[in-house]
């Protein structure tokens, strides 16, 4: 069964981390009531703690440097907001 659950999340440059069930992934991202927010589908709403995986991802400004040397950066979409333009960017393991 999967189930949707929204997450506020940051600007960084630093790679930033949510606990998740194993196979989660972000489906979408926007602003609402004037806070950056992520949607993640949870594939396995009945995991168990063993279970749980790390979704790895930053918020980061137009003209960012986005560190591509130990994960695949995966483009999730962009935000506006203040004035500002963010790209959330998910940080999966290198395919092999």
């Amino acid at each position: 069964m999967a189930v949707i659950h929204k997450y506020p999340i940051q600007p960084s440059e630093q790679i930033q981390h949510i606990a998740v069930p194993y196979r989660s992934k972000i489906v979408s991202c926007g602003v609402q009531d004037g806070q950056m927010v992520v949607w993640v589908m949870k594939l396995d709403s009945e995991s168990h703690i063993e279970n749980t995986t790390s979704l790895r991802y930053m918020v980061v400004g137009t003209g960012w440097d986005i560190d591509d040397t130990e994960y695949h950066p995966k483009f999730r979409g962009t935000l506006q907001i203040d004035g500002y333009v963010w790209h959330v960017i998910e940080m999966q393991d290198i395919p092999f």
